[in-house]
Order: structure tokens, then C-alpha cells, then sequence
């Protein structure tokens, strides 16, 4: 009986020291979750195998671009029809505020920079260069480069910690990755359209 209770008391305390060194040792990282590509945050869809021509996916795209993004100045900053590519930069405010800017006063938007490249029947989308801007006042503006404040940040420890951010990641990817498919809404009415 003394060597069942002996053993009993090892597997216990082997066990609570196992539960707080585990705990202790999760970390997380941003790569985890978020779309990594050669060392930036790059959101990225590609869409082949569409019966559509390239100018009228051309088309769409500047639409796109005039309807669901802004910017202080123009948001189209590039094109070339015969590439079928368009390049813009855009800011979205950021709505909810996650452990990014949790504890930041001001105005927070997104900054970033968008491309299309469009060929007959298909097209690539990219959301990049995504920068976090902060007006804390009028006439001040602090900004960071999310590849750097993001991906190069070391590992995060602490469950609280960890929570807040995969809370980030997931409002980013809901945010850009929403921002992507909404391109399909604008595809359909032009199709439909047959004025």
C-alpha cells in the first residue's frame, strides 16, 4: 500500500510540474496565423477559371477600387491596361480596437497598398506594405510598419497575452481577407449588367 501511495504522490507532483511548465512555455507568433510571404504580410487571393475577358475584369477592378476604398488623394496610383495590372494605396479606420490599439488614444486607421494584375479568365488581388497610423492629435500622426511591429516582434508569452494576440491576427485577416472577396460582389454586377 506504501508503494501505490508513494507512487501515487510522484505521478501527482510529476504532473502539477508538467501543467505549470507547459503553461509556462506556450508562446505564439504572428506567422501563425497570418499570410506570411518572403517576410511581409501579404493577403492574397487568386482567382482562375472564370468565363470573363480581361478588360471587363479590368474594369471591375478600377470600380472596385472607386467604391470600397479611400484615400486623401487619388486611390488609383498606377495602371496599365495592357498588363492588366492597377496599383493603389487606400486606408481603412479601424473599428475594433484589438491589442494593437487596445491601449492607444486617437485615430487609428490602416494604411496599404493594393494590386491587381488581370488576364483573361482570371486575376490575383494583393493587400500589402499595410501600415497602423495613429492621429493621437490634430496635426500628429504616429505610424508603424506592420511587417515590423508584427512579424519581427519576439514570442508572446502569458495566456492573457497570447489571447490578445490571436485576437489581433484574426481581426487583420477578417479585415483584409474580407476586404479581398469583396471584389466578387462587383465581378457579378458587372456581368449582369448588359446595358
Amino acid at each position: 500500500m506504501k508503494s501505490i501511495s508513494g507512487s501515487l504522490e510522484f505521478w501527482s507532483v510529476l504532473f502539477l510540474i508538467l501543467i505549470s511548465t507547459s503553461s509556462y512555455g506556450q508562446s505564439y507568433q504572428y506567422q501563425q496565423d497570418l499570410p506570411i510571404k518572403n517576410g511581409k504580410l501579404v493577403y492574397e487571393k487568386i482567382v482562375e477559371g472564370m468565363d470573363v475577358k480581361k478588360p471587363l475584369l479590368y474594369a471591375s477592378a478600377k470600380k472596385w477600387m472607386a467604391d470600397k476604398l479611400k484615400n486623401t488623394g487619388p486611390v488609383l496610383q498606377s495602371e496599365d491596361i495592357t498588363t492588366g495590372q492597377l496599383i493603389g494605396k487606400a486606408f481603412l479606420d479601424v473599428k475594433n480596437r484589438s491589442s494593437l490599439v487596445s491601449s492607444l488614444e486617437g485615430y487609428p486607421i490602416y494604411k496599404f497598398s493594393v494590386q491587381f494584375d488581370v488576364r483573361d479568365g482570371k486575376y490575383r488581388m494583393r493587400i500589402y506594405d499595410i501600415l497602423l497610423n495613429i492621429q493621437p492629435r490634430v496635426g500628429e500622426e504616429v505610424t508603424a510598419n506592420l511587417d515590423s511591429l508584427i512579424l519581427k516582434s519576439p514570442p508572446i508569452t502569458g495566456k492573457a497575452r497570447i489571447d490578445r494576440a490571436k485576437a489581433t491576427s484574426l481581426e487583420l485577416n477578417t479585415i483584409f481577407r474580407g476586404l479581398l472577396n469583396s471584389f466578387n460582389e462587383i465581378i457579378k454586377e458587372a456581368r449582369l449588367d448588359d446595358f
